[in-house]
């Protein structure tokens, strides 16, 4: 887990403008990725201080995807209490300073911003002398870097995850992981580890997480030693504004009728007032930054051996699904997107899911596959 400083969010629902800082680009700085940056200052080094290895995006990228990554690794250790939103910061062209949440870990420093980037606006960030080592050394001297950001995508923004977006699986009750292959992290609370069932855990080290020969990522729990607890709740706090901002959102498309299977659908947002059945593939069609976001007032239902089926480049990242009931995927299907759940969510066997399932309640994935989306 990471250390986290949080910033003040603007109103949720605010819509992309091109004048307006842009959505869910990380920024980051990291060491081993062959990205090789140089910013409008230059880090020397000298006298054993800590130096900035690598950027990405680097020095005058253009065509950064705004639902992207910014990454970064130092050439030592940092002291995180010392990376924060006044140490790392993000401006617009205009000098408008981006909200965001930094983070830290294994040396690497994370910036995600709050609110939406302006599609092709510029940027620049900067990690200031304020950041120091793990033995107090200061930042060699200031580094910052540009990029411009890529044009806007058909249908609404993202909706915004925060920390919830470190969970391939999290949820409030229960996880049932029985003979489940599952690729990411995983958080219950106010759960604990014995909520989580079929997993087989062993406690790191640390007692800071599980690690679990089925799950290729770490296990958090309600019971594990600081800073778990306080991260999990967090990302609750997180998901919960997620599914606030997905809830508001104005429909584009309201009233299709309640099965889905055999369509082909466009990016935009999507309201039923009922439930949805998915009982034959159904196809979204788009870009790969184009987003789909589905309000489903009642449970949704997916016919066991069906497809949800991404075409024209379409990613799983920017499918999400708010569902105010419960979520049942049918044996062997194939489901795409970020689950935000009001209820339970069930998978059948062998059901093979790309994306996240954040769940007010509890999250069965008995047998199946769950692969977080890239």
């Amino acid at each position: 887990m990471s250390h986290e400083a949080s910033v003040t969010e603007p109103p949720r629902g605010a819509r992309l403008k091109l004048s307006t800082p842009a959505a869910g680009l990380v920024l980051s700085v990291v060491a081993a990725c062959g990205f090789s940056t140089h910013g409008p200052s230059t880090d020397s080094g000298g006298d054993g201080a800590p130096t900035v290895l690598s950027t990405t995006p680097s020095n005058d990228a253009t065509g950064v995807a705004l639902d992207g990554s910014l990454t970064a690794i130092f050439s030592e250790a940092m002291d995180p209490a010392t990376l924060t939103e006044t140490s790392f910061t993000l401006t617009s062209g205009s000098g408008v300073t981006v909200p965001g949440v930094v983070t830290y870990d294994n040396s690497m420093v994370v910036f995600r911003p709050s609110v939406d980037l302006a599609s092709d606006g510029r940027f620049t960030a900067t990690i200031t002398t304020e950041a120091r080592s793990a033995s107090g050394v200061a930042l060699a001297t200031e580094h910052a870097w540009s990029f411009v950001g890529d044009t806007a995508a058909a249908g609404p923004p993202p909706v915004h995850l925060g920390t919830a977006g470190n969970y391939v699986i999290l949820a409030k009750a229960a996880i049932t992981g029985t003979g489940a292959t599952i690729k990411g992290n995983l958080g219950i609370s106010p759960g604990d580890a014995s909520s989580i069932t079929g997993l087989m855990l062993l406690m790191d080290a640390t007692g800071v997480y599980w690690t679990s020969a089925q799950v290729t990522g770490r296990v958090y729990a309600h019971d594990n030693a600081p800073p778990t607890p306080t991260e999990l709740a967090k990302a609750l706090d997180d998901m919960n504004s997620a599914v606030a901002d997905a809830h508001d959102r104005v429909a584009d498309v309201t009233e299709v009728t309640d099965e889905i299977g055999g369509m082909t659908l466009t990016p935009a947002v999507y309201h039923w007032n009922s439930g949805v059945k998915i009982s034959t593939n159904v196809t979204l069609a788009g870009g790969p930054k184009d987003v789909w976001l589905f309000q489903i007032d009642q449970g949704l239902g997916m016919t066991a051996g069906m497809k949800i089926i991404l075409s024209g480049g379409a990613q799983a990242k920017n499918v999400f699904w708010h569902v105010s009931g419960p979520v049942t995927l049918g044996a062997t299907a194939q489901f795409q997107g970020i689950v935000l759940a009001g209820a339970a969510v069930t998978s059948g066997m062998n059901t093979m899911i790309t994306g996240r399932l954040l769940a007010q309640t509890a999250v069965t994935v008995t047998n199946s596959q769950i692969v977080e989306p890239l």
